[in-house]
């Protein structure tokens, strides 16, 4: 009860560095000098001061770090984790490789919405829309691809949302649970570092009668190559998310992964399995919004 108390303690602390951030904020990045940089999910962004000690700052991470079975040393000077009470996620950095400590904090969206509301919110327009509606009722494998804090996760939500009640859908995510659907017949699985991999946890879904699989972010060559395979025998349908440039290039970062666990060419495996491509980018003002859909 004490360690129970004493990680809830920790957390608290952390996170009431942060206090003076909007309340719609997704991203928080402490920098060595002090100076604390934030992002929200209207694509507004600013800056403020942490006062707290390097030497409160280490004590924080040491106590995550413990609670998270990781080492905080000069050997191994980076830890990331999900902190357990907010769910947040956390990555720190300290000396040596840093000049400082280092902290940056991803705030999962707590507000989901179909693909109504984000018309309505203009992150996507009507013949988008339509188009989203139309790939989702013809059971089309679609990639959902853009930069950290596009909204990637947001529309994968809506789309999963647009899925027929009378479907039996299977969820997989890296460490962090953040897809969320309406829905009584869906099985979330996350995968995590020591327990069961991205591949496994592909493999499992595969024995438990889905009939649609949404994966959260595509990271690794092996659970790539598991996804793929699943989507192209018999389980149609599948939606997940990928880090590129545009949506021309997720063919080729996913081609790339492949390449991670296997010698053969990965190029007819992508193509044949792919239905389309929605991409996510920023407008001028820093809002998110659906920059182009490809179908292959």
């Amino acid at each position: 009860m004490k360690n129970t108390n004493l990680l809830a303690s920790c957390e608290m602390e952390l996170i009431g560095l942060f206090k003076n951030v909007p309340a719609n904020t997704t991203d928080i990045m402490l920098n060595p000098n002090g100076t604390c940089f934030f992002e929200t999910s209207s694509g507004s962004s600013g800056q403020l001061r942490i006062c707290a000690s390097e030497k409160t700052l280490l004590r924080l991470a040491t106590v995550l770090a413990s609670f998270t079975n990781q080492n905080l040393n000069d050997s191994s000077p980076c830890i990331s984790c999900m902190l357990p009470a907010t769910k947040y996620r956390a990555e720190v950095l300290v000396p040596p490789a840093t000049n400082g400590i280092c902290i940056a904090i991803r705030i999962p969206n707590r507000s989901f919405y179909n693909l109504e509301q984000l018309e309505e919110r203009q992150m996507i327009d009507r013949n988008q829309r339509q188009h989203l509606e139309q790939l989702v009722r013809e059971r089309k494998t679609i990639a959902i691809s853009g930069q950290t804090g596009s909204g990637k996760t947001t529309l994968l939500c809506a789309l999963a949302n647009a899925i027929p009640e009378s479907e039996r859908v299977l969820i997989i995510e890296d460490d962090t649970r953040e897809i969320e659907i309406n829905r009584k017949n869906c099985v979330s699985i996350v995968s995590k570092k020591g327990i069961i991999t991205g591949r496994e946890a592909v493999r499992s879904a595969l024995r438990m009668n889905p009939d649609r699989i949404i994966y959260g972010e595509t990271r690794d060559g092996e659970s790539a190559l598991e996804l793929l395979k699943a989507f192209r025998t018999g389980h149609s349908g599948g939606m997940f998310t990928i880090h590129a440039s545009n949506a021309s290039q997720v063919l080729r970062r996913l081609e790339d992964l492949l390449m991670e666990v296997t010698n053969s060419n990965g190029a007819s495996l992508v193509a044949s399995t792919i239905d389309a491509v929605a991409h996510l980018g920023f407008n001028e003002n820093g809002s998110r919004v659906v920059r182009e859909i490809i179908t292959l």
